[in-house]
């Protein structure tokens, strides 16, 4: 798997980790967001790429800062290569 191809999927299971962290379920998380829980399903999944707004606003909604996601993307990087 190439890097562009594996940043989305470290990415997602990053915002999952720290959801679970938080005990939030997806659609709890959802709820904060303003968004469909297929929303947050599609995140985790890597489905659909997270933009830096949107990074922002999940960061916001499970009490994280952006260097926390970034942090736990880091840990699932290294460890998918």
């Amino acid at each position: 798997m190439s890097r562009i191809e594996h940043e989305p999927t470290a990415l997602g299971e990053a915002v999952r980790q720290l959801r679970a962290q938080k005990g939030l379920t997806q659609q709890e998380l959802a709820a904060s967001l303003d968004v469909p829980q297929s929303w947050v399903s599609n995140i985790e999944g890597a489905r659909r790429r997270l933009g830096v707004l949107e990074a922002l606003e999940v960061c916001e909604a499970l009490g994280c800062s952006v260097a926390d996601l970034l942090e736990e993307y880091e840990r699932r990087h290294r460890a998918g290569k």
